[in-house]
């Protein structure tokens, strides 16, 4: 039975590559929260966002779990807080490039 369900949320795992010293990039993950769109809203949003990772990030991400401060406590999602993660760089892409693999069914193929 297939379920057609084009509202609501779903969870999905964020990877960033965050650089350190040395030019080695240490893995960070969490879990986003991401808005479930159409296709027609989806060709919308890539044409109003093109080219600009964190516009598209702010509409498409409406929660997380497991984002924590310095000292290892969670930050709770705000739009404050949305903003501060998105100034981080690398974070942007990596959720556009997250949910992407998430509706294209690239992530399904690579476990295959």
């Amino acid at each position: 039975m297939f379920v057609i369900n084009n509202t609501g949320t779903y969870k999905w795992g964020v990877t960033v590559n965050i650089p350190t010293d040395g030019g080695i990039f240490q893995p960070q993950t969490f879990t986003a929260i991401f808005k479930r769109v159409t296709v027609t809203e989806l060709k919308d949003l890539i044409e109003k966002e093109k080219s600009n990772d964190n516009e598209l990030a702010k509409t498409i991400l409406v929660g997380w779990e497991d984002v924590v401060n310095a000292e290892g406590q969670n930050i709770p999602f705000s739009e404050e807080a949305l903003q501060l993660l998105l100034e981080t760089p690398t974070v942007p892409a990596a959720i556009c490039i997250s949910f992407m693999d998430s509706i294209s069914g690239d992530a399904a193929k690579r476990k295959n």
